[in-house]
């Protein structure tokens, strides 16, 4: 007997084919055992989540009695069940598989696949196996007869169409964004003022016992009252389709009726002609939509170069492209530098790992030097809270666009 098992990486799109022949029915039964054991192993090693394709001439007859082996004969089985088809039958129902030569309804000559040398009577001993949830992968199984010179049994041929999941990029949730846009009108700004200053009140401020409990009760005011004030920025990716969706959608269901008005009378030449007519005049009507709609975001597009507009430029520029995409994860070696993790889980662990050993390794420390060192007198400057003015210079250490509202804020 032999083996030969290949998988491609990577989980969920695994295929692993396994390749055997096994003992006739006149072997020892010792023989017969040590190849269903060591068959068993190997379809055991096999991981749950690969597609597993078991190709075999197990010199056994498997019969046609689907009632009592159900889904692992299919109903289109020959001939009677001998010992080597018993055996055959239960490591099916043990690994959950199922004997794809008799799921087709086919004649005989493409079922059988070799001939007895004396009674001349055609036979089904060899299979092409799957497990009984790829069933559906299977499009048809059959054997070939022709002219071999090197073996006196046919060939089988399994026609499979293999569905593979897509791999999804690892998406992030994005962060919601204030609209800071709004504060170019003064009815805004005066608004936030409003809200600031009752927010960060005397009255609603509670006595803080550290510093950061007072940058807390800060913080999380001065976001609320913008929250309420300015709201946060909808990010929606615009189409030319979005901007014309009434009058293209008016147009569609015209175009749709006229069809349906054809098919239900198809003698009838007016209605054939009226929706053809109605077919080219919305094909032309979208096409000047959308043509138009590039003319605008083009003209956009330049009127932002020539004022060296970098912001209004990409903001436009993101309508064509999109956003940003995010990258695929990278494959990284094992630690025995040989093996290529694919998986996320994994590829977190080794750096995990990794910077485990490059960080925590141990050192010996002398702990007298420290006396050598010379002890400086406590800055208690640095516990005493930030004046007005240091925070008017963080503030305007921010991006230009927040400096320039806050700067119109102060004005008002």
């Amino acid at each position: 007997m032999s083996w030969v098992i290949s998988h491609a990486p990577g989980p969920g799109s695994t295929i692993t084919l396994v390749s055997a022949y096994a003992p006739t029915l006149a072997s020892p039964e010792d023989t017969k055992d040590e190849f269903y054991e060591q068959l068993d192993r190997v379809l055991t090693s096999v991981p749950y989540h690969h597609k597993l394709i078991l190709m075999c001439d197990f010199n056994a007859r498997v019969g046609r009695d689907s009632e009592a082996w159900e889904k692992i004969l299919g109903k289109h089985g020959l001939g009677n069940e001998n010992s080597n088809g018993t055996r055959l039958l239960t490591l099916c129902a043990v690994h959950q598989l199922s004997i794809t030569n008799t799921l087709f309804q086919q004649k005989n000559r493409r079922k059988t696949s070799w001939r007895h040398p004396r009674s001349g009577h055609w036979h089904l001993i060899d299979y092409i196996i799957v497990r009984q949830r790829d069933v559906s992968d299977v499009c048809l199984t059959r054997s070939f007869r022709g002219p071999t010179c090197w073996s006196d049994h046919c060939l089988i041929r399994s026609k499979l169409s293999i569905h593979t999941p897509v791999k999804h990029g690892h998406t992030r949730k994005s962060l919601k964004r204030l609209n800071i846009k709004a504060l170019c009108g003064t009815d805004t700004q005066a608004m936030l003022q409003v809200e600031l200053s009752e927010a960060l009140s005397t009255a609603t401020h509670p006595v803080a016992d550290n510093v950061d409990d007072e940058w807390t009760f800060v913080r999380d005011s001065t976001c609320h009252a913008a929250a309420n004030t300015l709201g946060f920025k909808r990010h929606v990716h615009p189409h030319w389709f979005d901007e014309n969706n009434l009058a293209a959608t008016q147009l569609l269901d015209e175009l749709h009726h006229k069809h349906l008005a054809w098919i239900n009378d198809r003698n009838s030449a007016d209605k054939e002609a009226s929706y053809k007519q109605a077919r080219q005049m919305v094909q032309r009507e979208l096409r000047l939509m959308k043509d138009s709609w590039w003319a605008g975001v083009a003209s956009e597009l330049e009127a932002a170069a020539d004022k060296h507009d970098t912001r209004s430029f990409y903001h436009n520029l993101k309508k064509v492209f999109g956003g940003p995409k995010e990258a695929g994860t990278t494959p990284v070696l094992g630690k025995d530098g040989t093996t290529l993790l694919t998986r996320q889980s994994d590829i977190m662990n080794r750096w995990v790992e990794h910077f485990n050993a490059v960080l925590n390794q141990p050192s010996s420390f002398d702990a007298s030097v420290l006396l050598e060192i010379a002890q400086r007198p406590t800055d208690t400057s640095l516990a005493v809270p930030p004046s007005l003015h240091e925070v008017h210079c963080a503030c305007y250490k921010v991006t230009n666009e927040w400096q320039g509202s806050r700067s119109r804020l102060h004005t008002t």
